[in-house]
C-alpha cells in the first residue's frame, strides 16, 4: 500500500529549534506530544477498516478519519489517524521517512 505520511501538530511549534532550551521548558506547550498523522495518496478502494488494520501494527489507532466527498461519499484520497501513544507516531514517521529515502 503506497501512502504519504506526515505528522501534524497543533498549535505549531513557537520556533524552529528542534530541541527546547531551558527557558522553553516553562512554556505550557513544552513537550507537546504528537498523536495525529496525515496519510495521503490513499486508493479510493481503501476504507477506514483497511487503514486501521494496516496501521495497528505500529500501535493502537484510536480514530481514523477518512475524508470523503460530501456529495458522492467517495474517498478524497487522504485521512487523519489518531494514535493512543505519541511514541507510535515517532516510530511510524521514522519508518516511512527511511523507506522514502532509501
Amino acid at each position: 500500500m503506497y501512502m504519504n505520511v506526515l505528522t501534524l501538530t497543533y498549535p505549531p511549534p513557537p520556533h524552529p529549534h528542534p530541541h527546547p532550551t531551558h527557558q522553553d521548558l516553562s512554556r505550557p506547550d513544552a513537550g507537546l506530544c504528537v498523536r495525529k498523522v496525515f496519510v495521503g495518496g490513499i486508493d479510493s478502494r481503501v476504507d477506514e477498516s483497511d487503514l486501521r488494520d494496516y496501521f495497528d501494527r505500529f500501535g493502537t489507532v484510536e480514530t481514523v478519519e477518512l475524508m470523503r466527498n460530501k456529495d458522492t461519499g467517495r474517498s478524497r484520497g487522504f485521512a487523519f489517524l489518531y494514535f493512543a501513544d505519541s511514541d507510535v507516531v515517532d516510530k511510524l514517521v521514522c519508518e516511512y521517512s527511511l523507506r522514502n529515502f532509501i
